[in-house]
């Protein structure tokens, strides 16, 4: 009987050291079954570059190769301070290159010929950016920025206006006030002028 019972134990042992051992083997064997992409092989951005198994750099933002073509990643899905225009980064910032960077605006002058007012709620106001939003110099957004400088950073940080395409189609509104930049003290600041009251004629008094 007891044997019998040895017998037993042996035959399990070694049914279970066949199938621990088979097991890896039939599965390194059999024939890999392709699992297509998301994509079906269809590469037309990143995203389908990278899910593809296409080489991505380590760059910023990242790039991924395929059939000839680089494709860079959205900064906008990456990073936080990601934009895709000057609007989508809020106040006080512009968007350079896909990220919002603070806007610093030049205030120098000598005279007041040197200043403008400027809507800092649209940064380097790209691409008619803010055309179509009422003006009122009387709000904290319009603020007294040197002229020239403020021109320079247009050219370097906008696009082309061929690039902008057509201009939107909205009439222009203008609030009167008496809100006008002025040079004060080497300084560009926004002020208001008093208009002068008019002269009240003495009435008439006839002659005797």
């Amino acid at each position: 009987m007891k044997a019998f019972a040895v017998a037993i134990l042996s035959l399990a042992f070694i049914g279970l050291f066949g199938y621990l051992t088979w097991t890896p083997i039939q599965q390194a064997i059999a024939p890999k079954v392709l699992v297509p992409s998301p994509t079906n092989g269809v590469v037309v951005d990143f995203q389908s570059c990278a899910d593809n198994d296409n080489p991505i750099t380590e760059s910023y933002p990242r790039t991924c190769r395929a059939n000839g073509v680089t494709y860079t990643e959205s900064t906008v899905e990456t990073n936080p301070n990601g934009c895709r225009d000057d609007i989508s980064c809020g106040k006080g910032k512009f968007c350079d290159q896909g990220l919002c960077q603070p806007i610093v605006y030049d205030t120098s002058c000598s005279t007041d010929n040197d200043c403008q007012l400027a809507n800092q709620f649209v940064g380097w106001g790209c691409c008619y950016a803010g055309q179509c939003d009422p003006v009122d110099y009387s709000q904290d957004n319009w603020i007294s920025v040197n002229s020239q400088k403020y021109t320079a950073g247009q050219t370097k940080y906008c696009p082309a206006k061929s690039a902008c395409g057509t201009p939107p189609a909205c009439p222009s509104s203008i609030k009167l006030s008496n809100f006008v930049a002025v040079c004060q003290q080497s300084t560009c600041v926004k002020t208001e002028r008093i208009a002068p009251m008019p002269k009240i004629n003495p009435p008439f008094e006839p002659a005797n």
